[in-house]
């Protein structure tokens, strides 16, 4: 978080308050977003996810692709991924 932070307080380009970034920006922004959701329990990462689909609909598919990604990478280092059932694909569809 602390890289996003120090960036858009230091780039013209960006103002969070509006949601407009500089591509450095949004992917920083992208990135803390899959660190947070990471970090949360399951209930509360569907329920933001659910929430981000409402009100952002347009990195809600970005960000739920990279959580997705980020814990399965994270299965897969722990060989926690034996069972298919750890790991979460996303549909064509839900892209």
């Amino acid at each position: 978080m602390t890289e996003f932070l120090d960036h858009w307080t230091a780039c013209p380009n960006c103002y969070p308050r509006h949601d407009r970034y500089c591509a450095t920006g949004r992917e920083l922004w992208i990135e803390d977003q899959v660190q947070w959701f990471l970090a949360q329990p399951d209930a509360v990462k569907k329920a933001e996810l659910d929430a981000m689909l409402k009100n952002n609909r347009e990195w809600h598919g970005i960000v739920r692709q990279r959580v997705i990604n980020a814990y399965n990478a994270q299965k897969r280092a722990t060989g926690d991924d034996q069972h298919k059932s750890n790991v979460y694909v996303l549909h064509d569809n839900d892209r």
